[in-house]
């Protein structure tokens, strides 16, 4: 949604150089870098994964939207007044609505602009998942299972599919993690059922040695293809953990392995399991 007649405006204020959309200002992207760096190595917030916030994680049947903005992000800027309406519809239904974004000054801008103030804002921190980009609108279900997720500015029709959710939250149905290609993506047990597969898990060695799968290797996907020839089995199924990939990287993983001979699949290892709203057990 384009605010009226506004345009992209610069302002320079010392060595900076700061935008507006319309009065809203749009930050300076290095403003925002540390929360950035704070939430890098945690897993992408995607349909199915388990997410957490002290305090927010809603209980038993309920539901919760959250929608996280970026005051650097033109486009989260420029939805503030269907955020707006977005606020006043949950409002009326009685539905828990959270505004998340990064915690600094440069916020200030956006929230006010929703009558937030910088305080009663979500910070990127409190969840144990990043969005891959912004803005991000989210269903959050029981459990605190992602039901669906809505990202960047949206068109007419995905925002009256949002306001739906908003009035009906329980028709809302998850849908399996799929990529580009419309390859499913596995999860845990689903993994583990496969007899005799190998398990890689692509994450930076910092990260595996915190936490990894039993049995699974670990193969940094910077890497992996300078060391699929030694570390990666041609004779045996091998399922790469893309929790923390993106959608196009994990795909494109995959495609690069194909072609050179290997047999590969896909798993998360946070989604849901089918039946279950309370992560992987």
């Amino acid at each position: 949604m384009v605010i009226a007649a506004s345009a992209l405006l610069a302002v320079t204020y010392g060595a900076r150089v700061w935008k507006s959309w319309g009065s809203i200002p749009v930050a300076d992207p290095q403003a925002i870098k540390p929360a950035f760096a704070e939430i890098a190595d945690r897993p992408l917030m995607v349909p199915g994964s388990r997410l957490i916030a002290p305090g927010l994680t809603p209980a038993g049947s309920a539901y919760s939207l959250v929608v996280i903005v970026s005051p650097s992000c033109r486009f989260c800027v420029a939805s503030v007044p269907f955020y707006r309406r977005l606020m006043g519809e949950a409002a009326r239904g009685r539905l828990p609505l959270w505004i998340s974004a990064p915690a600094t000054p440069a916020s200030s801008g956006i929230l006010s602009a929703l009558g937030i103030k910088r305080d009663a804002a979500v910070p990127w921190g409190a969840f144990n998942e990043q969005a891959g980009s912004t803005p991000t609108i989210l269903l959050w279900g029981p459990g605190g299972v992602i039901e669906k997720t809505w990202v960047g500015e949206l068109t007419p029709e995905k925002e009256s599919e949002v306001l739906a959710a908003v009035r009906a939250p329980a028709s809302v149905h998850r849908e399996a993690r799929s990529l580009p290609a419309g390859e499913i993506v596995m999860t845990a047990s689903e993994a583990s059922a496969l007899a005799g597969a190998m398990l890689i898990d692509v994450s930076e060695r910092d990260r595996y040695r915190k936490a990894h799968a039993p049995g699974a290797i670990n193969v940094p996907i910077k890497e992996l293809f300078l060391r699929a020839n030694r570390d990666i089995r041609r004779d045996r199924l091998n399922v790469l953990d893309c929790s923390n990939l993106d959608d196009l990287v994990c795909a494109q993983a995959l495609l690069d392995l194909r072609q050179d001979g290997f047999r590969v699949a896909a798993a998360d290892l946070t989604l849901a399991e089918p039946g279950h709203n309370g992560g992987v057990q």
